[in-house]
């Protein structure tokens, strides 16, 4: 689900990291004062990275730092309001961004059962000098 959703958000992750970060940074170079453009363009990476590790620590069954799901949120957050013309474009990482939030947040799944893990089936081996 998470590769899918990096995939078809991958033109939105292109633009953004190369485009707007790439012009806060030449905004930042040129000028060196601190405008709303550079802080977006901060916010941008931020927020990819934040989802990056959410996702990981969600493959692998841990829970991520706290700053990667409050603070990145909060920069994804910021980042769709600021573009959202262009949110469509990076809506499948919106989705995954908002689910990977609840399971940090909430610390399981919101499926998620009892916990116990019952078999399917239990296959009984017999040899002739089993007897």
């Amino acid at each position: 689900m998470a590769l899918v959703c990096w995939l078809l958000s991958s033109i939105g992750v292109a633009m953004s990291l190369l485009g707007v970060t790439g012009a806060a940074v030449v905004s930042l170079v040129r000028d060196a004062t601190v405008g709303p453009v550079v802080l977006i363009g901060m916010a941008i990476p931020y927020a990819w990275l934040s989802l990056y590790f959410m996702g990981r620590a969600w493959v692998a069954g841990r829970p991520a730092a706290w700053h990667w799901y409050t603070l990145g949120s909060f920069a994804g957050a910021l980042c769709a309001a600021f573009f959202w013309p262009f949110a469509w474009i990076c809506a499948p990482a919106l989705a995954l961004g908002i689910y990977l939030t609840a399971f940090h947040l909430m610390g399981k799944p919101p499926q998620a059962g009892s916990g116990e893990v019952k078999p399917v089936a239990t296959i009984e081996i017999r040899t002739w000098w089993d007897k």
